[in-house]
């Protein structure tokens, strides 16, 4: 039984197919290649754990209002199953924008990862589309991108956005058109999950969690001024930038380097917050009340710069890790990688992507 499926005109060509006897037996005809079913599972599933994508072609919000968040849940796929199952006939959209069952804000740093790694042209990655225009173009180099990797797993573990924390941790080998634009690198300074600014126990003051979150910046801030992997300009901007900017961009997210989701100003909110570590390492009690009045007096003089700094950091990072990698970069990782674990970058998005080894 031929079951006809297409997200646009543009993927007419686009089928599904089950044999009757076996109704596991389902593949996806792209042209003339085929899918097996449990690789669409591997892709059903990614696509709930994450924002769906369906939203994309009703909410055309700006990009940088809202920050990408919480882990996808997932629809049961048994549900298709037993409608495959029953003769129903379901298109591969129906299949994907149907999994709606998620916890999440935004799904266009998903489509934009999907659509950077699959485009042919790396300078596609510079420029983030969310149009409609786009949409059917992402699901057509989505489903090539399928197929020449032979492995949906691997592909979608790749392109998962760092802000859903997947956990892959058992990968097939990578295929070497999945990082195509992409600077790989690798984790070499990871730092401990920063804690959430809003606790679950009702009886932590949330200046205490705010503490225990602007400890574990600074801590990590420490390290990254004493790496000597952080002492020379970025090299993968145009021009090159300093670790001021690269910091910023980064760990806020810069995604079209027009508009900021927090200061525009971070430049000069970073130099208060080098001046605020500065103060608390002369004075290490400076937050537990017992420093002199001096220090107290040049503390507040900065802090409001410094709140301006972090309180879009915090809303960004809690629960993930502060990383370097070993070309200098910085950014913000799921808590579950660690040293070695392999990365994507791709320019212009919030966060790199983890390959977790």
């Amino acid at each position: 039984m031929l079951l006809m499926a297409s997200l646009s005109s543009a993927l007419l060509d686009l089928s599904m197919q089950t044999e009757a006897a076996l109704a596991r037996r389902v593949h996806v005809l792209y042209n003339d290649f085929e899918i097996d079913w449990d690789t669409l599972l591997h892709v059903a599933l990614a696509f709930g754990r994450f924002p769906a994508l369906w939203t994309v072609l009703s909410s055309l919000e700006s990009k940088v209002k809202r920050r990408p968040g919480g882990v996808g849940t997932v629809l049961s796929i048994h549900d298709y199953h037993d409608r495959i199952s029953a003769g129903e006939v379901i298109s591969v959209s129906d299949l994907l924008f149907g999994i709606k069952s998620f916890q999440s804000t935004d799904p266009r740093d998903m489509v934009f990862a999907i659509h950077g790694m699959c485009s042919e042209l790396p300078r596609d990655l510079m420029k983030p589309r969310y149009g409609k225009t786009c949409v059917s173009e992402v699901y057509t180099n989505t489903a090539a991108c399928l197929v020449a990797a032979g492995s949906a797993n691997r592909m979608l573990s790749i392109s998962e956005s760092a802000s859903g924390v997947p956990e892959q941790r058992e990968l097939p080998p990578p295929g070497p058109s999945l990082l195509q634009g992409g600077i790989t690198d690798r984790i070499v300074q990871v730092a401990t999950p920063l804690e959430s600014t809003e606790p679950d126990n009702q009886d932590v003051e949330p200046a205490d969690a705010a503490k225990l979150f602007i400890d574990a910046v600074l801590s990590f801030f420490k390290a990254v001024q004493a790496s000597s992997l952080t002492t020379e300009l970025y090299p993968h901007t145009d021009p090159p930038q300093s670790l001021r900017e690269t910091y910023w961009r980064t760990l806020v997210g810069d995604r079209d380097d027009e508009s900021r989701p927090a200061s525009p100003s971070p430049a000069a909110n970073f130099d208060k917050m080098v001046a605020f570590y500065g103060i608390i390492r002369e004075t290490p009690n400076v937050l537990d009340g017992w420093a002199t009045l001096a220090a107290r007096e040049r503390l507040a003089a900065v802090q409001p710069d410094v709140t301006a700094l972090l309180l879009p950091l915090m809303r960004c990072m809690a629960g993930r890790r502060l990383c370097i990698t070993g070309k200098g970069m910085l950014g913000v990782v799921p808590p579950f990688s660690a040293l070695g674990d392999e990365i994507a970058v791709f320019q212009g998005l919030q966060t790199p992507f983890l390959i977790h080894t």
